[in-house]
């Protein structure tokens, strides 16, 4: 089994922390943002199978992201904190969403089956 490559933007550091140490427990490689500028900036320079993304980050849209992770051709998993409307494209071009407060196990599966390695 090939090792995920997975780039987790999460603005909640605790949450960010969690989702990151499951992940590289289970035996993923992750990269972790907390901002669009943090997230840009690796996916400027690395290539990722699959994005974990908040719809705001500290009350900025995560449409940049969201744009160019299209461009890269890389899938994404759209963390959501409530039952927010789930309407513009952000929830549309999702490959899944997820709750925030999934289990770990839930996460890693969801992760694995998005990234197809």
């Amino acid at each position: 089994m090939t090792t995920p490559r997975v780039l987790v933007v999460e603005d909640d550091g605790p949450l960010l922390h969690d989702m990151t140490e499951a992940l590289q427990l289970a035996g993923c490689s992750v990269a972790a943002a907390r901002t669009v500028r943090e997230a840009l900036a690796h996916l400027g320079h690395e290539s990722f199978d699959v994005a974990i993304l908040e719809h705001r980050l500290c009350g900025e849209a995560a449409t940049a992201i969201t744009d160019t992770l299209g461009r890269l051709g890389t899938p994404y998993i759209a963390c959501a904190g409530d039952s927010a409307e789930k309407q513009d494209e952000f929830w549309a071009d999702a490959a899944v969403c997820v709750a925030k407060s999934c289990d770990p196990d839930t996460l890693i599966e969801t992760v694995r089956s998005v990234a197809q390695v």
